[in-house]
């Protein structure tokens, strides 16, 4: 491991995961945290109807 000093680390506000760069947060922060997942507005919903067991 190669420890830098004096290096300006950005953390994600949400699971304070830290990253060498702003855009490596952010790009975090959209896509891949797992503590800023909100949930979907339309889920999508099965039904067979009546009589249909497929579980």
């Amino acid at each position: 491991m190669i420890i830098i000093k004096n290096q300006t680390l950005y953390q994600c506000e949400d699971c304070k995961k830290r990253f060498m760069s702003k855009a490596s947060v952010k790009r975090h922060q959209k896509k891949y945290c797992t503590a800023n997942i909100e949930p979907d507005p339309d889920p999508i919903v099965v039904d067979g109807g009546p009589g249909v067991d497929y579980l």
